[in-house]
């Protein structure tokens, strides 16, 4: 069933958008979280895309969402 997910593009099944999209939104800065997308390269091999709205941009909101894709999601391949 997992090769499914795959070759489908679909979310993990472990991997709640909602959640990434609330600890998003508790970086400073941060306003929005726009055309999020999360699937499976391979088990256990996570990707993201997504877009941050910003107020300002003073490098700390890549550092926390890096920090944050990385240590609670462990989602390690992204583009924000």
């Amino acid at each position: 069933m997992h090769c499914l997910y795959v070759l489908m593009n679909c979310t993990p099944r472990d991997i709640s958008k909602d959640d990434i999209k609330k600890e998003m939104l508790k970086i400073r800065g941060v306003k929005s979280v726009i055309d999020l997308r999360v699937w499976s390269l391979s088990d256990g091999k996570n990707v993201l895309t997504m877009h941050l709205g910003c107020s300002y941009i003073d490098g700390t909101q890549l550092e926390g969402a890096d920090k944050i894709l990385r240590e609670k999601f462990q989602i390690n391949h992204f583009c924000i």
